[in-house]
């Protein structure tokens, strides 16, 4: 390809004699905020305890605030969380009771009812850019909107010519 600039600037390089830089891999899309937890394993069992004391229990045994989504709904559920850490424990916990979490910084997570309004609601949008140079624009575009078409909702992707 003789438009690519990389190429021929690695070809520059090797006639000079200098030794190649590799190209940095890209790290995979993180969160905004991370949040601060100890891998220390939680040994904590539940007996028709109110869902909301568990999740408040395992934030005070990791240091981390837990707020409550306003639709929440609170029941009582029996749980044993022995081995696991904060992160699986809550990932485990958010399964079962059919909620999700998400990280406000890094101390402090609310809880969610698992419905399409709140996932939107609380949903962390990103921006992407691709430069494209042997593809039109428009094809990537309908494949992009297919590939990550969720049942939540759809992405929205701008072509640029």
């Amino acid at each position: 390809d003789p438009k690519n600039l990389r190429i021929i600037d690695d070809i520059r390089l090797l006639d000079k004699g200098q030794e190649i830089q590799p190209v940095p891999k890209h790290s995979p899309t993180e969160p905004p905020v991370k949040l601060k937890t100890v891998d220390i394993p939680i040994d904590l069992k539940f007996t028709d305890a109110s869902l909301q004391s568990i999740f408040t229990a395992m934030g005070k045994l990791a240091d981390i605030n837990v707020l409550f989504d306003e639709q929440y709904r609170d029941s009582p559920f029996t749980t044993d969380l022995a081995g696991l850490t904060f992160d699986e424990a809550l990932s485990s916990l958010c399964l079962a009771a059919k909620c999700f979490s998400r990280v406000i910084n890094p101390t402090t997570i609310i809880i969610v009812p698992d419905r399409p309004d709140k996932r939107i609601q609380y949903e962390i949008n990103a921006i992407k850019t691709f430069y494209l140079s042997n593809i039109v624009a428009q094809d990537v575009s309908t494949s992009l909107a297919t590939l990550l078409r969720t049942q939540f909702k759809a992405p929205t992707i701008f072509v640029d010519k």
